[in-house]
């Protein structure tokens, strides 16, 4: 799950009591928090920015987005990308939200390997929770053991035929 927040506003949401309230709520809808991730693209920390914006009668003026700490500390805490809201080039944004959204569980392997000399590391920490499927040469992790973005995945293997 990504959750994206779009603001040029800071915060006041009142329903918790402070922005890691809302990160472990969030953290806590899905089985395992290594599947949901949030971005925010809002006012630049921590002065905020201004934006040129064109009326619909066609009059260009500047307004003003405010930082909002509290996206931040959200987006922080979940692993996620804050993006300025004033950067002219949306096209870029989209694509970079796109990208840090996709949760990676297959790993394409380079050649055909010897299936029992399989190693998977995650953060140099060896890991059983995946299996090898020969249809595509890839290790597929289980649903609920996927690696957090921005982790290192490492797998060794003899190739087949190898010597």
């Amino acid at each position: 799950m990504s959750l994206i927040f779009v603001s040029d506003e800071p915060d006041y949401s009142t329903l918790l009591s402070s922005a890691l309230d809302y990160s472990t709520y969030f953290k806590g809808v899905k089985v395992s928090s290594s599947r949901i991730v949030a971005h925010a693209v809002a006012g630049e920390c921590p002065a905020g920015c201004s934006m040129p914006y064109t009326s619909t009668t066609g009059y260009t003026y500047n307004k003003w987005a405010s930082c909002s700490p509290d996206y931040e500390d959200v987006v922080t805490d979940m692993g996620g990308t804050y993006l300025s809201l004033c950067d002219a080039d949306w096209g870029l944004k989209m694509e970079t939200l796109a990208k840090d959204s996709i949760v990676k569980s297959s790993f394409e392997l380079s050649d055909i390997p010897v299936v029992q000399t399989i190693e998977v590391f995650v953060d140099n920490v060896s890991v059983g929770n995946w299996a090898y499927d020969p249809l595509i040469n890839s290790v597929i992790f289980d649903a609920a053991h996927i690696p957090i973005a921005g982790s290192m995945i490492d797998i060794d293997y003899n190739i087949l035929g190898g010597c």
